[in-house]
């Protein structure tokens, strides 16, 4: 029962990987080509905004993360957070130089080429590029210019920064849930960090007490009221236009983002497992290759798109609305070759590359500092 529960979970967790990078290419594609046509503008004062908000999409990645990475450390002793550390910063940055400097070549390869439809004076602006590939590559320095080639690499930057210190956030979680939180609402309050931070912390706290959470949400009922709110906070960005009169600040709407994201895992995993879930569906297959789709879907919307709406354009298709809906379909087939492409080529080449650096790190440590290394909890 155990074995089966645990694979519910992480079909779940990969389907809501899924959603979440598929909001941030929508969210995209809809800035670059505009909303979708014959779709009414108030269709998106409501929770199907959620289905292009990036950054709530982004706030979704957070709480996952924070829940899958504290579930694999569980069992964590000092001496593992070198090892973590190392196999984290090669999982992310490995895969980001790919796509980085693969775009920086077709940056300079291709010109910029109007079609019909035109993309919008924000996709534009990438075209324009001042902020050096170099200084993008590192991705642990916040940069401010708005001119990159991978306009997502702020949520890597946040990431990196906030999960190299999970084992730590993990410890506090297990003294003390409460030292945790005013810990978290203190670091954001006072010390300016990034919002992210509290979704990053509820996905450790779901690891912490999943099963009582599982207790308490025991009926359908319960797990769809908690949803329902999740989603209404999630969404809370289109849901609000519908009140213009009520002024939100940015810091207000990660707040909301961040609580919406968290009650909408804690549904998912209060929810018992069914007989007829699969773990090869292609939301799950979608999700587990989330990071490449996350990395390589803007690429191919600045570089790709454009030559297929050039194609069409020149066969005679100029029909907008059509082209935009058969230029969604392309994007998103694309998307999803490149990224298997590079999950098989790029993530897991990478997550190997971890494991031998964080190993190759044990025994470096086991041999320079021995009664060290046994007393914070290594095995040698």
């Amino acid at each position: 029962m155990h074995e089966l529960m645990a694979r519910h979970r992480w079909t779940f967790v990969d389907r809501l990987r899924a959603g979440a990078a598929i909001a941030v290419a929508l969210g995209h594609y809809f800035r670059a080509y505009g909303f979708p046509p014959f779709v009414p503008q108030g269709a998106w004062s409501s929770p199907f905004w959620a289905l292009q908000d990036g950054f709530a999409a982004v706030a979704l990645f957070f709480v996952v993360s924070g829940f899958v990475l504290s579930l694999h450390l569980e069992q964590f002793t000092a001496a593992g957070f070198l090892r973590f550390a190392l196999k984290r910063v090669v999982r992310i940055t490995v895969p980001f130089l790919v796509v980085l400097w693969c775009t920086a070549g077709l940056h300079a390869t291709f010109p910029r080429i109007d079609t019909i439809p035109a993309v919008s004076d924000w996709m534009l602006e990438f075209w324009k590029t001042s902020t050096s590939v170099l200084m993008q590559s590192l991705l642990y320095a916040q940069i401010g210019s708005p001119r990159r080639l991978l306009p997502q690499d702020w949520s890597l930057t946040v990431e990196l920064n906030l999960s190299i210190w999970t084992p730590w956030l993990v410890a506090v979680a297990r003294r003390s849930a409460w030292l945790l939180i005013f810990g978290v609402v203190g670091a954001i309050a006072v010390a300016g960090v990034h919002a992210l931070l509290l979704a990053f912390m509820s996905g450790i706290l779901l690891a912490r007490y999943r099963g009582r959470a599982q207790m308490i949400l025991s009926t359908r009922q319960s797990i769809a009221a908690i949803a329902v709110c999740g989603l209404l906070l999630y969404s809370a960005e289109g849901t609000l236009r519908l009140f213009p009169a009520v002024a939100v600040g940015d810091k207000a709407l990660w707040l909301f983002r961040d609580t919406g994201a968290f009650l909408i895992v804690l549904a998912v995993i209060a929810r018992k497992p069914s007989p007829v879930d699969s773990d090869n569906d292609w939301l799950t297959t979608v999700g587990r290759r989330s990071f490449s789709v996350f990395l390589w879907h803007f690429p191919v919307l600045m570089y790709v798109m454009p030559l297929f709406f050039y194609s069409t354009n020149a066969a005679g298709i100029r029909n907008e609305a059509a082209l935009w809906y058969a230029g969604l379909l392309a994007f998103l087939m694309v998307t999803f070759a490149v990224a298997d492409l590079s999950y098989r080529l790029t993530e897991r080449p990478s997550i190997a590359l971890g494991h031998r650096i964080a190993a190759m790190s044990d025994r470096s440590w086991a041999h320079r500092f021995p009664m060290a290394f046994e007393r914070f909890g290594g095995t040698r």
